[in-house]
């Protein structure tokens, strides 16, 4: 069976990200595989350190939604990824690739506003480089809705691959139901609502009635 891999710097950007995506895929046969690379929690919520295991629940309770598969946690500092040598975050993205082997893989696009993102891009690409023993076919960028291409970076997300999903959009959904603490009312980026008609607008822009889309960072054929 061959493996997926989304690497997300938070719990939550993965579903955010490519969720209708990797639960297509997952019903195509294929193994999925989440790398999260930070706890998700400690800065933005200082006094709960009991949502560290918290989010990991989610985490393992939104893979689960989008069909089954395997959670890999990194535990490294949410929200200080500038903080840690980058070769800290290359060895977790590094260990994950070799276990999994994987032949496509979805992470974050280089122009975001949240600088753990940026980090997690860059970490990928180390992590993701051709080797004569392990090819990865596919590589591509996702964006996340409200941080990417917004607020200062350069707004260069440029899909060209979009992967049709009205179908999967009740697991997408219902996986970011996982991360409950996270998801806010409409108008918010993080709201169904939010995400729906983000996928209305790449399934206008492909021709279909609902989409994710992503950029190719590498592809071999």
């Amino acid at each position: 069976m061959t493996s997926v891999l989304v690497i997300a710097a938070h719990p939550d950007d993965e579903v955010l990200g490519a969720g209708a995506t990797l639960a297509r895929l997952r019903a195509d046969g294929r193994e999925l595989h989440v790398a999260i690379v930070t706890e998700g929690s400690s800065s933005q919520y200082p006094d709960r350190p009991e949502l560290v295991e918290a989010k990991k629940d989610a985490a393992r309770a939104a893979v689960e939604a989008l069909g089954g598969g395997h959670v890999h946690f990194g535990d490294l500092p949410d929200m200080r990824l500038d903080t840690v040598p980058l070769i800290t975050v290359n060895a977790f993205l590094e260990r994950v690739v070799r276990e999994v082997r994987p032949t496509t893989v979805f992470t974050h696009h280089r122009s975001d506003l949240n600088r753990d993102h940026r980090v997690v891009y860059e970490a990928s690409l180390v992590a993701c480089r051709p080797t004569p023993a392990h090819r990865i076919d596919d590589l591509y960028a996702y964006d996340v809705l409200g941080v990417a291409g917004f607020g200062g970076v350069r707004p260069d997300f440029t899909p060209q691959v979009f992967f049709p999903g009205e179908a999967f959009l009740p697991k997408k959904i219902a996986a970011l139901h996982a991360y409950d603490i996270e998801m806010r009312p409409f108008p918010h980026p993080r709201s169904p609502e939010a995400i729906e008609a983000q996928g209305r607008v790449y399934g206008a822009l492909s021709g279909t009635p609902w989409a994710e889309a992503f950029e190719v960072i590498r592809c071999f054929r």
